[in-house]
């Protein structure tokens, strides 16, 4: 993981891709990194990425984080 944090640049960019599978689950992906972070409400799981990020780099990252959401629309 140290050469991992040593490539990153600090304007470098996580991009963390969220998954609702059940109406009270959120689940956020990074995954060149492997982090994952889980919330009830998008604002817990801002706060779960925002510490999982910090953790992750020693309380380092200065770089952008990003999340994205997918909506599905099934045809008929």
């Amino acid at each position: 993981m140290d050469r991992i944090k040593q490539l990153l640049s600090p304007d470098s960019e996580l991009i963390f891709i969220v998954m609702q599978p059940e109406p009270a689950v959120m689940t956020a992906f990074e995954s060149n990194l492997g982090l994952v972070a889980f919330g009830e409400t998008l604002a817990e799981l801002k706060q779960a990425i925002r510490e999982r990020v910090l953790q992750f780099f020693d309380g380092e990252y200065k770089g952008r984080i990003c999340i994205r959401q997918f909506h599905d629309i099934v045809l008929d």
